[in-house]
């Protein structure tokens, strides 16, 4: 792909901010009409002297937004300079902004944005996708998703996780074997 389409090719673009300023950044780029994703979490806190549930980013720093490097450069000159892309290397050995595949972050959207679900966030440094088999969940909530069906914590349960990049490891309520399906080569 030459440096012009690259550039213009509208992919999930994984961007980091400062001083935790995500839910700032995302109300800036929706106000121009560009598409973001932030997970949010629930938490308590003590305000004057009351406990108050508030939503508050559950990966600081992160942004996924949905657009264009081309746009998303003009926006980040123009209105929201502490917005930086985060860099890997490609199989080219160049170094360019990550990006998430449009399947991945849908099922990452849709687990981390069941707010009545307790999702579980995991360090993705000690997630071996490598290991469990990759499903696709059959029935409630999350029928559809596809993700690794794997043990978490040394729990009993099991869960089906979805990992993106080195971010962000997601895990699904524990789950019935017989509430997924195991896909193979033929069904992908």
């Amino acid at each position: 792909m030459n440096e012009r389409a690259y550039k213009q090719r509208v992919a999930w673009y994984v961007m980091r901010v400062t001083y935790q300023r995500e839910l700032a950044a995302q109300e800036q780029l929706e106000d121009q009409g560009i598409e973001t994703y932030v997970p949010l979490k629930r938490t308590r806190k003590m305000v004057n002297g009351r406990l108050v549930w508030r939503k508050e980013a559950a990966l600081h720093n992160y942004i996924f937004v949905h657009s264009s490097i081309d746009k998303i450069q003009e926006i980040k000159t123009r209105d929201i300079p502490f917005l930086r892309y985060l860099m890997g290397v490609d199989p080219d050995g160049e170094r360019r902004p990550q990006y998430v595949r449009d399947e991945h972050m849908g099922n990452f959207i849709a687990i981390t944005s069941d707010e009545t679900e307790k999702i579980k966030y995991l360090d993705p440094d000690f997630i071996d996708l490598k290991e469990g088999d990759k499903v696709r969940v059959l029935e409630g909530p999350f029928k559809g998703l596809e993700g690794v069906y794997m043990r978490t914590s040394g729990r009993h349960e099991k869960r089906v996780v979805v990992k993106i990049l080195g971010i962000a490891a997601v895990a699904t309520p524990a789950l019935k074997s017989a509430s997924v399906e195991k896909i193979t080569d033929e069904s992908e």
